[in-house]
């Protein structure tokens, strides 16, 4: 007997044994957010499953912002296997075939209207936050983040929290506040959203922090990370501003990250917030030194800056203000 048939299983001589067609199976995330690309238009339909389609409809054009690379994913995923559901250009929804896209998540990062700033620190603005959509009064009013010296370093921004929808007139993000890990929502139409695929991960324990590009590793270094006393709050964070570090002990660059320490309310003239910075004691890397902040070899640091893509207008040759905003950073015990 053939392996993996029974006797009223096995074909006759002249049939040819039926084939099943594959199933797709995927396991999405349910909180995170997918983009649908492909290198040529595809079917689009109007309900999963129907036998013809609509129309063709070619995808975006693959650019350096990955949230605009494709179709965005409408929620919650999987509701139809072998087919999803995305958002479409024009408004409205429309099915495409498993088959005919690639999938890949992307972070999607809200930059605040009228909140941007130059070099010197001019400009900026703020934006309101609500508990819950259509809130009568926001809860917070985020401004933009600040340096030691009292200016401006960056526009606001936030990282959305969970699957976003274009076509939503409220968005959830996270919340540069304490306590880590808050939420709110915001009204869309004061942000300006843009995509990346780059996340970093800090392993405490390891002094290690590794960068990713989507699934693909681009960087892994040890670290100096915070005492016992006061040690580096574990969570997921964001980048919120990149600075051109003035004080050496910092190194070249710092990036400021959305998370507070746990032990220190204020510190050094800021309110206490964590960052990922250079060091000119090299000999440190690979301890537990710091106040709670992620210390890097000062080459690593100009690299990471040379390597996260900016939140807003085009790549540039050299680090600007928007640089890595936005990149998530999941720090693990």
């Amino acid at each position: 007997m053939l392996i993996g048939c029974s006797g009223a299983e096995r074909p006759t001589l002249g049939e040819e044994a039926a084939v099943e067609a594959p199933v797709v199976r995927r396991d999405l995330d349910p909180t995170a957010t997918y983009v649908a690309s492909a290198a040529a238009p595809v079917d689009l339909f109007s309900a999963a499953g129907d036998a013809s389609p609509d129309r063709q409809i070619a995808p975006p054009a693959q650019s350096d912002d990955s949230l605009s690379s494709g179709f965005v994913l409408v929620a919650p995923y999987e509701t139809e296997p072998g087919w999803h559901e995305v958002y479409l250009p024009e408004g409205g929804t429309g099915w495409v075939r498993d088959g005919d896209v690639e999938l890949a998540t992307t972070n999607v990062v809200a930059i605040g209207k009228g909140t941007e700033v130059d070099p010197t620190g001019a400009g900026g603005g703020e934006v309101a936050v609500y508990e819950e959509p259509g809130a009568p009064e926001p809860f917070q009013q985020i401004a933009n983040p600040k340096s030691a010296e009292g200016l401006s370093v960056g526009p606001v921004v936030f990282l959305t929290a969970g699957p976003y929808d274009p076509q939503a007139e409220w968005t959830k993000v996270y919340l540069p506040v304490r306590p880590n890990g808050t939420t709110g929502f915001v009204r869309s139409d004061a942000v300006d959203v843009s995509g990346n695929r780059f996340r970093v991960e800090v392993e405490l324990t390891g002094h290690r922090l590794r960068l990713y590009d989507g699934d693909q590793q681009v960087l892994e270094e040890e670290i100096g990370v915070g005492t016992q006393n006061t040690p580096t709050p574990g969570g997921v964070f964001y980048i919120r501003s990149l600075i051109a570090s003035t004080d050496p002990v910092y190194g070249t660059y710092a990036f400021g990250l959305s998370g507070f320490s746990e032990i220190h309310e204020s510190f050094n003239g800021g309110p206490g917030d964590i960052g990922i910075h250079g060091t000119n004691d090299p000999s440190t890397i690979g301890s537990d030194v710091s106040n709670g902040c992620i210390r890097l070899r000062d080459e690593t640091v100009i690299h990471l800056a040379e390597v996260l893509p900016e939140a807003t207008g085009g790549q540039s040759d050299q680090p600007q203000i928007s640089t890595g905003l936005g990149v998530p950073v999941e720090v693990l015990a």
